[in-house]
Formats: structure tokens, sequence, C-alpha cells
């Protein structure tokens, strides 16, 4: 009896023993999946805010890094005493940013142009699709004229190619952002002209007035 009272003590210690050992396994395989789960998690944020630049390489396109951390992929066009002008890739439409805003210009030929080093309180301007767009002069009539504007735009796909209207209506975006450097209201449409010489691609050239309204 009391050799089998001692079989099932040494039994249940054997047991306690097995399974305490599989809890701590348990745990430790819990604790090194947990690791690795954070590990992945921490390499995935530290990749999603990795610079996208290399200085000094060659590459397809140009690279705007802009002071508030954000990069650009774009074309560059140009660059005025206030403005970067760029177009988005494979796209022939120009936009422009506040040249202050810009910090470095990193050129698709690996040269490297500095612009602002420090941040700058810019003035904000409108939002280009908030300005109003008229041709008739009484919509005007109490504003205040800002400046006259002009812009001739040539087809760039197959859409402005086939209707004139279209044409039109990017030629009008163009001059509504124009508009909004201005801090303009609205723009008021003087003259359209539509011109296609033979084997050429189609042009507007369309004349506006931007106004402001006045303060009340």
């Amino acid at each position: 009896m009391k050799i089998l009272l001692l079989f099932s003590t040494i039994c249940l210690m054997f047991s306690a023993n097995i399974i305490r050992g599989y809890s701590f396994n348990k745990h430790e395989r819990l604790s090194n999946s947990f690791q690795l789960s954070t590990s992945l998690v921490q390499e995935e944020v530290n990749d999603t805010t990795r610079s996208r630049i290399t200085p000094g390489v060659q590459s397809q396109y140009d690279w705007l890094k802009l002071l508030n951390g954000q990069e650009k992929e774009v074309e560059v066009r140009r660059i005025s005493d206030k403005y970067v002008f760029y177009s988005q890739p494979d796209n022939m439409d120009v936009e422009w940013i506040d040249r202050r805003e810009v910090q470095t210009i990193y050129y698709r030929t690996g040269k490297i142009e500095q612009m602002t080093q420090k941040a700058i309180e810019i003035r904000k301007v409108k939002d280009w699709q908030k300005i109003d767009a008229t041709r008739a002069k009484e919509d005007v009539d109490d504003m205040i004229k800002v400046e006259d504007l002009q812009v001739k735009h040539e087809a760039t796909n197959r859409h402005e190619y086939n209707k004139a209207k279209t044409l039109e209506t990017s030629a009008e975006i163009i001059l509504k952002k124009q508009a909004a450097l201005l801090n303009a209201d609205i723009i008021l449409i003087v003259k359209v002209e539509h011109h296609r010489a033979y084997g050429d691609p189609p042009v507007v050239t369309m004349t506006a007035e931007a106004y402001r309204k006045r303060e009340e």
C-alpha cells in the first residue's frame, strides 16, 4: 500500500514538472513572438519614414524636398524669384509651389540645389478651386480689379485635341491658379482665341481679369 502511494506521489510530481515546463516554454514562445512582431512593426514604421531620395545619384525624375519633410517626385520646369514650377511625372500640366517652402531640389542629373535652409512664415493663398469664373462684366462691378491675366494653352491629350470646350476648361484652370496666387476671388474672362496651324496641336489663348471682393 505504501509503495502504491509513493508511486502515485512520484507520478503527480512528474506531471506537475511537465506542465510547468510546458507553460514556461509556451510563455517564452509567446514573448519571442511578441518581440518579433514589435520589431517587424518598428521596421515598417522606419521604412515609411525613410527618405526615397538618393543625393548625387542620377534618377528618372527630379525630387523636391520640402521644409515640412514631404518629398515630391516631379519634373522641374523652371524656377522664378518666387516659385518653383513643376509637373507630375508623365503629366504636362504645370503646377507651382512657393520656393520658400522648398528646402532642396535634387535634379535627375545628380545635381543638388539648396533653396531654403529654415522655415519662414509664408502668406497663405486661396485654393484655386474656390475661385469663380464668369464672362459677365456685371458680376464684378462692385469688386476691386487685381491684375490682368493671360494664358496660352496647347492641347496635351486626346480630349483637348477633339473638343475646344475641354481645351478652354484647362486654360481656365490655369487662370484660376494664377488668380489664387493673387488672393483674388473671381476671374472675368474677356477674350478667347483658338489657333491651330497645319500639323500642330490646337492652342487656345485666354485673357482674363482677376478681381477681389471689397472688404465690408
